[in-house]
């Protein structure tokens, strides 16, 4: 999310616990393209204008219709619970990631990568799908040649939130035609999607015998779409 808050009011902050309200009124403002009328302090210096701050985010809020069920002293003492249903609710609002929305991005994924995709967590986990989308030496290096909106620092976060995972590949959605030539160009993919399969079956085996306590991707090679060529 803090990166997310980054791109949207390009400021650095560097950490959860150094967003207080008037990085989000801003935020707020930049991703609604709405102006906030109520007064509010331009600097907090002090716990009382953070404490200002945070109850005009919550008027300002209410008036976009945005309802988090949050308080001004939720936002002050940045409240994990509340902070994420916050955000929650502003992705869904604004970058359409209610389950309707995705439904072109999740075709899309299993176009490409020929895999099933039942959610936006344990099928990501494991790190295999997204390297089915970006290759696997280098997806986070990708990212950034295709300009896609930097959501995650590591590939290993992916999967690990479900809003987190579904914001980043809507981001790779809208970049979809300079991914798709890159797959058009790259001739290898069978034999990527060959080694996912055989490791993930491997994964699944080592579960269940004990081996490993990571429970694998429910995806298995019996999940995978039938082998096709995409047409892009």
């Amino acid at each position: 999310m803090v990166k997310w808050l980054e791109f949207v009011v390009q400021k650095e902050i560097g950490s959860f616990e150094r967003i207080n309200g008037l990085i989000l009124i801003r935020f707020i403002e930049e991703i609604s393209h709405s102006k906030c009328k109520f007064p509010y302090p331009k600097i907090i210096k002090t716990p009382f204008q953070s404490m200002e701050a945070a109850n005009v985010l919550i008027n300002f809020c209410n008036q976009l219709g945005i309802g988090f069920g949050g308080s001004a002293e939720d936002i002050f003492k940045n409240d994990e619970k509340m902070m994420l249903a916050f955000f929650t609710i502003i992705a869904q609002k604004y970058l359409k990631l209610k389950r309707t929305d995705m439904e072109e991005v999740t075709t899309w994924i299993e176009r490409i990568t020929e895999w099933k995709c039942l959610n936006y967590t344990n099928d990501w986990i494991d790190g295999r799908m997204i390297k089915l989308i970006l290759g696997p030496e280098d997806p986070l290096g990708k990212m950034k040649e295709f300009g896609v909106v930097e959501v995650v620092e590591r590939i290993e976060d992916v999967g690990v939130d479900e809003l987190t995972t579904m914001m980043l590949i809507r981001r790779l959605y809208e970049k979809k035609e300079k991914i798709e030539l890159y797959h058009a160009q790259r001739e290898d993919w069978d034999e990527i999607r060959q080694q996912f399969d055989e490791q993930r079956k491997q994964d699944a085996l080592n579960y269940a015998l004990g081996i490993t306590d990571n429970k694998p991707s429910p995806i298995t090679q019996t999940r995978r779409i039938r082998s096709r060529k995409p047409n892009y």
